[in-house]
């Protein structure tokens, strides 16, 4: 091979070097490290299941079973289920979704600064759904469930802009007061109810365990504040 020859083979691979064009393409590493490939799926697909776990917890899902357990101990009228639903479980769902959906974000809407649309849609809900259940005469624990959402999201809504508290732990703590106040103190193992939910949480790096606990314990207190001071003056 001439000399010129080699030269020109010289510069035409410094030329496919230096815009980044290899010769030989690289082997990648699904190839290299099938075993490395297949547990980073796996762990992709844990992930977005615990992601649809928290989805499906969010406060009007969990507040449907609540609401309707108690109307069967309260002997509730088919209207005050229906109104309670719709209140506490329909109108905030559409909240959450329309504001997820118009900001680009997850349903559990992770950014803070997201959250005010949703928050005042459920806590107007929630008083209105009050009102409602006065007017028609609802069972006194069941309109006391239906403030006591109002005042804990407000108080929730208050906080979660400067402090990231866990508002999913408090979303589970917080009615299940009326439950234990109508049932008894051995109903207070329901609290254990939040403990997979913080699991989920953690695991998914949305919340320390303090953040957790502050949610849990303060609407749980909160709740048996209001039983005890604000449902005696719900007018029946």
């Amino acid at each position: 091979m001439s000399g010129s020859l080699r030269s020109l083979l010289f510069h035409q691979r410094a030329a496919n070097w230096a815009i980044g064009e290899e010769l030989d393409p690289p082997i990648h590493d699904t190839q290299s490290f099938p075993t490395l490939s297949f547990l980073t799926q796996v762990m992709q697909i844990h992930r977005d299941r615990l992601r649809y776990l928290s989805y499906s917890l969010s406060a009007p899902v969990i507040a449907t079973p609540v609401f309707v357990f108690l109307a069967l101990l309260e002997a509730a009228g088919v209207l005050d289920v229906i109104l309670s639903i719709v209140f506490v479980t329909i109108v905030p769902r559409i909240g959450i979704v329309r504001s997820a959906r118009s900001s680009r974000l997850d349903y559990d809407i992770p950014e803070r600064s997201a959250r005010a649309r949703p928050f005042m849609i459920a806590i107007a809900s929630y008083l209105v759904g009050f009102l409602f259940l006065m007017i028609i005469n609802a069972p006194v624990l069941l309109s006391g469930l239906m403030l006591a959402y109002s005042i804990n999201t407000t108080v929730m809504f208050v906080i979660s802009p400067s402090w990231k508290i866990s508002v999913l732990a408090a979303v589970v703590t917080g009615p299940l007061p009326f439950l234990v106040f109508k049932l008894g103190p051995a109903w207070s193992l329901l609290y254990l109810l939040v403990v997979p939910v913080a699991l989920v949480r953690i695991r998914l790096q949305q919340h320390t365990v303090f953040q957790i606990l502050a949610g849990a314990v303060l609407s749980a207190a909160r709740t048996w504040a209001e039983i005890f001071f604000l449902v005696p003056f719900i007018p029946t």
